[in-house]
């Protein structure tokens, strides 16, 4: 499931309900904690999950903010497999999206 809008981020909500995800720093945002989470994780596969969610944030976060991005079309593809390798990688754990 894709979070649009004001729509809840089930992941979020899934770690937090299970006192995972802790946002005890208030710089820390939501995601990045949902992120260190899963990137601080033990299980090699759950670490994979956390360093493809820090990728996939990176480059959105560049493509935001950032006044140029070189290969566009192959960071927008890389992109989606990171996302559908990320959803793969949940499933198999059952994590909701």
């Amino acid at each position: 499931m894709l979070s649009f809008g004001n729509q809840p981020c089930l992941l979020r909500m899934f770690l937090r309900a299970r006192a995972h995800v802790r946002n005890s720093n208030r710089m820390l945002t939501h995601h990045q904690a949902v992120i260190t989470w899963f990137t601080n994780h033990p299980d090699i596969q759950m670490n994979k999950i956390g360093q493809m969610l820090d990728t996939m944030r990176s480059n959105r976060n560049q493509a935001d903010y950032g006044d140029t991005i070189s290969g566009l079309e192959r960071t927008a593809e890389h992109q989606l497999t990171l996302a559908f390798r990320t959803f793969a990688h949940m499933d198999t754990y059952q994590i909701p999206q």
